[in-house]
């Protein structure tokens, strides 16, 4: 597998974590209930579907599955989408893994992206299939690409984003950057992260007085308003950093950041590491030393390798 793609599914990883902060494996229960769909392209060959599979069987494995907890559906595409596994189809990390197994790649020189999407929403973000929606519980739809679609993107996307459902996205260097744009959403993942980890039932300690801390890293603008909700998070009290790297600009980062001075701007993923020693300072400032309780949210915004 090349560089790129190894590094694809490293960012992946860390962008699907980093919704899950709290996350181990032997502390699984910290996790609230989710509604979590893999939507994979399958024209991506062999190797990389087969990196995709023991990525998700990993993921299964540490998380606590059950129709009271976390619930996995997968779904592939190329030029049509297909159910693999649908959010009630398993209800045990065993089964899931067995059915993992069975997903194949299948060659294409076309993806329709936006249609994929449009399956997602109606055939498996439903009561029927399995959807908790109705019920509040978040919907996460985690899609990875290879190619530029066929099809518009941008009226599936948003037709998701109405629904309240997060859309994250990450592609190789052959997908389209302006369409991976249109699917993710800066503003939303913000409320996200508002909505679901800043809240005692998440183990926030917001109203101990515990600070709360939200560092956002992005490979890229958003497509969704961003001050408004930037403005919602700030008033909560949430101390927010903003990162950014690559194809970004650095207003944008400013609107994000808490206050301006918390925007940092990398040219590579590979300079991220140095961040952090600039990060703690301001952190240290306002928190107190650095043994002092805080609350932190990871939330990365991965969406494309053009800028490595």
């Amino acid at each position: 597998m090349g560089k790129s793609r190894l590094l694809l599914f490293a960012l992946w990883g860390v962008m699907v974590f980093g919704l899950f902060p709290n996350l181990e494996a032997q502390d699984a229960l910290a996790v609230g209930k989710r509604d979590i769909i893999f939507l994979i392209d399958s024209s991506m060959g062999t190797i990389v579907i087969n990196a995709v599979r023991e990525f998700i069987k990993r993921f299964i494995d540490t998380m606590p599955i059950g129709p009271d907890q976390v619930q996995v559906g997968v779904a592939v595409f190329s030029t049509t989408p297909r159910m693999e596994i649908n959010l009630n189809s398993f209800s045990s990390k065993e089964s899931l893994s067995s059915a993992l197994a069975k997903i194949k790649p299948k060659p294409s020189v076309e993806v329709n992206i936006g249609a994929a999407l449009d399956f997602v929403r109606t055939n498996m973000l439903t009561a029927e299939s399995g959807s908790r929606i109705q019920d509040q519980v978040p919907q996460l739809v985690l899609l990875l690409t290879s190619k530029k679609s066929k099809d518009s993107v941008q009226q599936p996307a948003d037709a998701l984003l109405q629904m309240g459902v997060l859309t994250l996205a990450a592609g190789s260097r052959a997908a389209d950057e302006t369409e991976l744009k249109q699917i993710v959403n800066t503003g939303a993942a913000l409320q996200y992260a508002l909505t679901n980890h800043f809240q005692p039932t998440a183990g926030s300690r917001g109203r101990e007085g515990i600070q709360q801390v939200l560092v956002l890293i992005t490979g890229g603008p958003s497509q969704d308003e961003v001050k408004m909700i930037a403005d919602r998070v700030a008033l909560e009290g949430v101390l927010t950093f903003a990162v950014g790297v690559g194809q970004v600009e650095d207003r944008f980062l400013k609107t994000v950041a808490f206050v301006e001075n918390l925007a940092y701007y990398r040219r590579t993923f590979a300079d991220l590491s140095s961040v952090v020693d600039e990060i703690m300072t301001p952190l240290v400032t306002v928190v107190g030393e650095t043994n002092t309780p805080i609350d932190t949210v990871l939330l990365h915004k991965w969406k494309f390798l053009n800028v490595i």
